[in-house]
């Protein structure tokens, strides 16, 4: 999707855009990323696609991948996958204190059952830390 993101889908801090699917999607960014999001668009002349590039006209999902990964490698984080920026979200609103059915609308799934999902499985990752640092020494 962010591959793919337009700039006509860019209506201040909302996004609506082309989800997988067909379907459509709207979220919203903090006014912070919007007025990153509008610098961008300016700094780089941006006519139509955020990310320009060589795949029908947006740049190819490798690529931008590549690209994201650079700077979290950078940081030690050699496991990043650009999905997982959708479960971290999900865990920052978990532990903000946003239910089950805020998150949902915020994150902008189709089904409830696959936000409980994501939530299962921050939990579980959530829950196995807390073993590791009570049985083990973290170091």
């Amino acid at each position: 999707e962010l591959a793919r993101l337009q700039r006509s889908e860019i209506h201040g801090q909302r996004l609506r855009f082309a989800a997988k699917g067909g379907s459509e999607r709207e979220t919203y960014v903090t006014k912070r990323t919007a007025t990153m999001i509008k610098n961008y668009i300016l700094a780089n002349d941006i006519k139509d696609f955020l990310f320009p590039g060589n795949h029908e006209g947006h740049i190819a999902y490798n690529t931008l991948h590549n690209r994201m990964q650079k700077p979290f490698y950078a940081a030690g984080m050699t496991d990043f996958h650009i999905h997982a920026l959708r479960h971290s979200y999900v865990a920052d609103l978990e532990r903000r204190g946003a239910t089950t059915e805020e998150i949902f609308v915020l994150i902008g799934h189709k089904n409830l059952k696959t936000t409980i999902h994501y939530q299962h499985r921050i939990k579980s990752s959530e829950y196995k830390r807390e073993l590791l640092k009570k049985y083990h020494k973290w170091r």
